[in-house]
């Protein structure tokens, strides 16, 4: 719950505070003593144009201090107004395409509760997706950004445009020391997804991978350019874990945990809870468009 209304404070924050550079601001609430920093909100080219389709949308990045998560710090905000409702999906519905190869899928809560009519033919519609530190960086240091938002609705599919690249690297370099993040932090991710439709499952294994997933949906898997709905999204990775040291990003789909597909939710606890401490383990995994193993130490 605290983290939901948290999540909310950000969602409504308003541009106009102090700069800490050219694309970082920061605006204190003096009644909780938390600091939020972020960037302006940029427009981005969406295929077909905005001018023609009368669809609009902007990003623009958030971090909170002290940070609510110290594994997914920042968040990345989406705002749209369509002449009709895309509805926005909880889970893994924006997909980032970095320089043309990279596929980054973000998980998020969609944007339930945060749809507004403006007019009869403007219905705008927010949506904050958590990002890691890693993630940041990693579209900090992208040349180009190619993005896609799922809805029950509709689908969007466009460009950033340069500066709200920038702004990612810009708080990438600076967010740090502004939130005062320390390596190693002790959150500690679970097996279990991170969904309000949590699965409650019978096995408890002894050794833990280390990450946060949800379920892979139909949109995503035809987004993948995967053959089958099948897998699930790793959301996020704690650092030094099993996952982190076999090479497992966030975003892959995994696919299989040793023999066992993976079609449900239960069944990555249920493959653990057979693997022994000190052994040896494939994770088949569906990256950038293909099918790759990586080793997983336990």
């Amino acid at each position: 719950m605290k983290t939901q209304v948290l999540i909310a404070a950000i969602a409504i924050l308003v541009l106009a505070d102090t700069a800490i550079s050219q694309e970082i601001y920061q605006k204190k609430d003096n009644f909780d003593g938390t600091t939020r920093y972020f960037t302006k909100s940029r427009d981005v080219k969406l295929e077909g144009g905005s001018f023609i389709s009368m669809r609009y949308a902007q990003f623009s990045f958030h971090a909170l201090s002290p940070a609510a998560n110290p594994q997914s710090p920042y968040f990345l905000d989406v705002h749209t107004n369509t002449p009709a409702w895309i509805f926005i999906d909880p889970g893994a519905s924006l997909i980032l395409k970095l320089d043309g190869q990279e596929m980054m899928t973000i998980t998020g809560p969609g944007s339930v509760g945060a749809r507004t009519v403006v007019t009869a033919d403007s219905l705008v519609e927010n949506a904050l997706y958590p990002l890691s530190e890693d993630q940041l960086q990693r579209i900090g240091r992208a040349k180009k950004v190619d993005f896609r938002i799922i809805g029950d609705r509709q689908i969007i599919t466009g460009t950033w445009k340069a500066d709200l690249i920038t702004d990612a690297d810009s708080l990438a370099q600076k967010g740090p020391g502004l939130l005062s993040l320390q390596s190693g932090s002790s959150a500690v991710l679970t097996n279990a997804a991170p969904t309000p439709h949590l699965q409650t499952c019978a096995s408890t294994p002894s050794v833990k991978l280390g990450v946060a997933y949800v379920l892979a949906t139909k949109q995503l898997a035809d987004t993948l350019h995967m053959q089958n709905v099948t897998g699930v999204v790793v959301a996020s990775i704690q650092p030094g874990s099993v996952a982190d040291a076999s090479g497992v990003h966030v975003g892959d789909v995994m696919l299989r945990l040793g023999e066992r597909p993976i079609t449900a939710l239960c069944d990555v606890s249920d493959s653990l809870a057979k693997v022994e401490k000190g052994s040896k383990v494939s994770i088949g995994l569906w990256r950038a468009g293909a099918e790759s193993v990586v080793e997983a130490q336990f």
